[in-house]
Formats: C-alpha cells, structure tokens, sequence
C-alpha cells in the first residue's frame, strides 16, 4: 500500500490536523464563547455602594401621631365602678370623696395622689403595692405604708412632654410584675392619675404582655380616662421600636 498517497490532498469534508496549527481567530487567542461568557457575568451597571437595603423584618416604626389618634378615638366607659363600691361614681361625686381610681388590668389600678393618701381604703381594696411617679406633688411617708404590709417604690419626674420618664420603665415594670404575679394588687399614681402613672402601666403592658403601644393606652383608656403628655406618648412610641427590632433579631 502507498502511504503516501493516502497522507497528500484531503478530500472533502474532512479536517487537516496540523501539528502547529493556529488558534482560532480572536483576541490573543481566546475562544469567543469563554469570551462571551466573560463578558456576561459582568454587571451591566455599577452597584451603588450608598444604597442601604432596608431588612423586611423590621416592622416600621410607631409615630407619636399614631399614639395621639389611638387616645381621641377611644371612649372611657362613661358609667365606672371604684375598686370597694357598688355603684358607678361621677367625677363630682369622687372629687367629695376624695377618693378617685379605676382598674384598668387584673391587679392594677391608676388613681390619684388623693387615693394612696387614704390608707384605710387602700386596706380596705387589698392593696398591696403603691407605686407614687410623683413624689414631690404627692408627698407621702413610706414608713406608713410599710407598717401596714404595703410595698411602696416613689420617684418624681415632672409631667411635662421635655420630662425623660422613660428612664423608670424597666424599674417600675419590674414592680408592678412583682405584684401582679404575686397575687397582689398595685394603685398606680400620680398627681390627677392622667399621664405619668398611665404612661408607666402602658410600659408594663408592653413588656410584659406583648402589646403595643396603641392597644396598651386603649385597654387603659377604656377603663379611664387617661391622657398622657406628648412627650411621654414619644417615649413609649420610642419603646415599642426598641422592642420591635429587638425581637427582630431573633
């Protein structure tokens, strides 16, 4: 057989296979397709670098505004019934007595400052615990208190929207729990039992039960007829932030 003759011309159809042969055409030898596919897998605009991602797991935040709307829009049940009696009291009848509070969740009472002055009605209503939020408008003697089984716990801030009362949260929080899950029953005060103690019972009911802000000043509200100051509404809508993004986290 002729070697040769089968290693001349190729015929048709058929490649030659060159020891050196070229590369294919294109820049510096690569083959288009990795170059197409090179290309593709750049973005085809810069990322901005400023831009922040906002995480759908924080809820979005409580306003102050919210907080005012949920108060104008709750009633207080106009015909209310004073922890010890039978029958509903208007405003002029407890202003006589001297006497003015209501039960706004199981164990807690908001009065004010005349009511935890009156310790045979306290006694008389199994009070347990007296928590005074304004001690220098309702000056008190703590040793009384304590001489007839009632825990006391006082401090002062002014009730005023500049007034930082938020401070106090995890303190009084931690009172008023103290004497719900022992069984007992707490009075809540301040000078008329509108803003400050209010403001302080709605921080317990958010840490402790979970609720936020709006529907912890209606389930006040609906029992009395409370009416916290701006600032101290900015505060718990501050809290309610807080504990929203801290939950988030888990």
């Amino acid at each position: 057989m002729n070697y040769r003759n089968l290693s001349s011309t190729p015929t048709r159809g058929t490649t030659v296979s060159r020891g050196n042969s070229l590369p294919p055409s294109g820049l510096d030898g690569r083959d288009s397709r990795q170059r197409t596919s090179y290309r593709s897998e750049r973005p085809s605009t810069p990322p901005n670098r400023n831009l922040r991602l906002k995480s759908p797991s924080i809820p979005k935040e409580r306003t102050r505004d919210e907080l005012i709307d949920s108060i104008v829009h709750t009633r207080t049940r106009e015909h209310r019934v004073m922890p010890g009696f039978r029958s509903s009291t208007d405003y002029d009848e407890r202003k006589s007595m001297r006497v003015d509070c209501d039960k706004v969740f199981n164990g807690i009472i908001i009065g004010n400052g005349e009511t935890i002055l009156n310790i045979d009605y306290l006694l008389g209503i199994g009070v347990t615990h007296v928590l005074n939020t304004a001690e220098q408008h309702v000056v008190v003697n703590p040793g009384k208190y304590s001489c007839h089984g009632i825990q006391y716990y006082g401090f002062h801030v002014d009730d005023l929207p500049q007034s930082n009362i938020s401070r106090y949260f995890h303190r009084t929080t931690d009172f008023i729990h103290k004497a719900v899950s022992g069984g007992g029953v707490i009075v809540v005060n301040c000078f008329m039992g509108w803003s400050r103690s209010a403001t302080c019972v709605a921080a317990y009911l958010m840490m402790k039960h979970n609720m936020t802000s709006t529907r912890a000043l209606e389930t006040i509200r609906q029992s009395r007829p409370i009416r916290p100051n701006a600032g101290f509404l900015q505060q718990l809508a501050d809290l309610e932030n807080t504990l929203a993004k801290r939950i988030s986290w888990y």
